[in-house]
């Protein structure tokens, strides 16, 4: 029996896999990169009204 047709299946579908896991790891880590960057801009806007707060 041949296995070459059944090796290439198994390498193709973990590529497919792999590729989409890879995917979402991006999207997470955008999506926390966003979070990150809006929470400081909180925490410079908040600074920046407490200041004035103090004058």
């Amino acid at each position: 029996m041949d296995y070459t047709l059944t090796i290439k299946f198994l390498i193709v579908i973990s590529e497919i896999v792999l590729g989409l896991l890879s995917q979402i790891v991006y999207a997470e880590s955008a999506y926390d990169e966003s979070r990150w960057q809006e929470q400081m801009e909180n925490i410079i806007q908040n600074a920046s009204l407490y200041k004035q707060n103090s004058n």
